[in-house]
């Protein structure tokens, strides 16, 4: 899987996709008005830290099947996303 983000912005921004099962944090630099992307791993659960003001989606593609899933703040009662292959 891929994660997007999109810096519609007039500011640069610094994400930090970690993972809550404590493995290593990837850090994305998102330049203003720019998108990066960064492979991440299925089945792990990511917090975004450093995100506000950005548009965040997840995809996901194999021979014949793909995906898009955007990425929503979480509300506070609401179970992590778990990205599956």
């Amino acid at each position: 899987p891929l994660l997007h983000l999109r810096n519609a912005g007039d500011q640069a921004a610094s994400v930090t996709a970690r993972p809550t099962d404590g493995a290593a944090a990837v850090t994305l630099d998102v330049p203003a008005g720019s998108e990066v992307s960064a492979a991440v791993e299925a089945g792990r659960t990511y917090l975004l830290e450093g995100s506000a003001g950005l548009t965040a989606t997840v995809t996901l593609a194999e021979p014949g099947r793909s995906a898009a899933l955007p990425v929503v703040p979480v509300l506070p009662a609401a179970d992590p996303l778990r990205v599956h292959p």
